[in-house]
C-alpha cells in the first residue's frame, strides 16, 4: 500500500518503498478555466492509455488558429495552457478539440479582448493598445 514498506527475503534488497500512482481509467476533456478568458487559460485532460494527442484551437468557422499538443503522450492528467499574449487573437467563440485514436471531443471558450486606438497627429502614427477585460 502506498507509503508502507514491505520485507524482501533477497540480502541485498531489505525495504521497498511502493508509492500509488493514480492513472486515469477513462479519456476526458474539462472545461478551460477561466472561461470567458483573457489572456490565458487552462485546458485540463486525462487520457488513459499511451498514444497520439492533439489539442487544438479552432475558430467559428472551423480554421485551426494555434496548436497547444501534437504528440505522442502516456497515460496521465495533462494541464495545457493557451495563451493570447502578444497575438491578434478578436474576441469572441472559439473551439477546442482534444483527438486521440480512439477519442474526441470538442469543447467551446469565449476569448475576450478589448481594443484601443490613438492617432498622433504630431508623429502622424496610429497606435493600437489591447487591454485584458476580466470578468
Amino acid at each position: 500500500k502506498n507509503g508502507q514498506s514491505i520485507t524482501i527475503t533477497n540480502p541485498a534488497v531489505n525495504r521497498l518503498l511502493v508509492e500509488k500512482t493514480e492513472l486515469p481509467i477513462k479519456f476526458d476533456l474539462s472545461q478551460n478555466y477561466p472561461n470567458p478568458f483573457n489572456p490565458t487559460t487552462e485546458i485540463k485532460y486525462q487520457i488513459p492509455e499511451p498514444g497520439h494527442v492533439s489539442l487544438k484551437i479552432y475558430d467559428v468557422l472551423g480554421r485551426e488558429v494555434a496548436t497547444l499538443v501534437n504528440e505522442i503522450q502516456q497515460p496521465g492528467i495533462y494541464n495545457s495552457t493557451f495563451s493570447t499574449l502578444h497575438s491578434a487573437f478578436a474576441s469572441g467563440i472559439y473551439f477546442y478539440e482534444l483527438k486521440t485514436d480512439k477519442y474526441r471531443a470538442v469543447k467551446k471558450l469565449v476569448l475576450f479582448t478589448l481594443l484601443f486606438y490613438s492617432y498622433s497627429i504630431l508623429t502622424n502614427s496610429l497606435y493600437i493598445y489591447f487591454y485584458s477585460y476580466y470578468i
